[in-house]
Formats: C-alpha cells, structure tokens, sequence
C-alpha cells in the first residue's frame, strides 16, 4: 500500500490550524465552556498532539513499516523540536488571538496543555524506540498526569499565568480586548 506523500501532511496540518483559528472566533457564549470537569482542557492535549502528528509526518519520509525507528523521530531529533516548536507556535496564535473574541480568555495554561500534546507524541515509545524517543513508558506516564493535573487545576481556577499573559499581549499589541 503506497504511503501518502509528505505533502498531504503539510495541508493536514494546515487545515487543523485553519479549523482552530475558526472556532476560536466562536465568542465565549458560543463555546462549550461548561463542558464537564476538565474536558475542555483536556481536549486541548489531544487536538495538539495531533497537530504534533501531522507536522512530524510532514517532516520525516516514511520508510518501511510503521516500527521503525526513523519513521518516528522523538523529542531528541531536528525534527522532534521543530514539531514542538510549530506546535507551541500555533497555540500561542490561538490563544493571542481569541484575546481579541469578546468573551475569550487568552490562557497560559491552554498553551502549556498544547505544548504536553505535542510532547506525548515525541515521548512515546511506540511504535519505535528510535530517533530519540524514551525506552519506557514513564515520560509519557509523567506527561499525561501532568497535563491532566494542568487541565484540572485551570478548571477550578483562572490561573494568575493567564492574567500575566493577557497583560502582555495588551501591552505588545497596544489594545485592550476588555
């Protein structure tokens, strides 16, 4: 079965952050933002680790089957860093500019849940222990609870991080969305 090209990755990964950029649009009223507990935090980790998965695939040719190693660069490669860096990119441009919705937070906290997808993709150790990727499954573990911890704690409370932010962005940019 043919493998499809790194350029169906590019667009993959470009359209997710084009259907991120439209829902966060969605003025506060508009978003589920009484989701139970801390789903709505949580979903944040998934969306970006699939972002994280489509801009590693975007990168790396695919050779062979999906255990081996190149096939899976890991945090500890060019290409690990770069995802991580995209990805850390594009939830900071999210949360910046839902800072201009009526009705949106700009959240510290919601990048570092994008910032955990992106790295439980690139600590994983399946399908390949390879190309820097962790021999064990305990920095995955670690980053999960983590990010279920991070998820929880931005549930009960507006974290002083995401006041600080929303201080900069008003600074930098010279507006003031409230």
């Amino acid at each position: 079965m043919p493998r499809p090209p790194r350029l169906v990755f590019v667009a993959l990964a470009a359209l997710e952050v084009v259907v991120l950029w439209k829902l966060s649009e969605l003025s506060g009223s508009q978003v589920a933002d009484d989701l139970p507990g801390p789903s709505g935090n949580v979903l944040h980790v998934l969306v970006y680790a699939v972002l994280a998965v489509l801009v590693l695939r975007s990168q790396v040719p695919w050779q062979g089957g999906w255990s081996e190693p190149g096939n899976w660069p890991g945090l500890k490669t060019r290409a690990g860093v770069l995802t991580l860096a995209i990805v850390t990119a594009a939830g900071i441009q999210d949360e910046v500019h839902q800072y201009f919705v009526p009705g949106r937070t700009c959240s510290a906290f919601d990048v570092g849940a994008d910032m955990l997808g992106a790295l439980l993709v690139l600590v994983v150790p399946w399908p390949s222990r390879g190309g820097g990727r962790p021999a064990t499954w305990r920095p995955a573990c670690l980053i999960a609870a983590l990010a279920l911890g991070l998820a929880t704690y931005g549930w009960f409370e507006r974290p002083f991080a995401d006041r600080v932010l929303e201080e900069l962005v008003g600074v930098i940019t010279g507006l003031d969305s409230r």
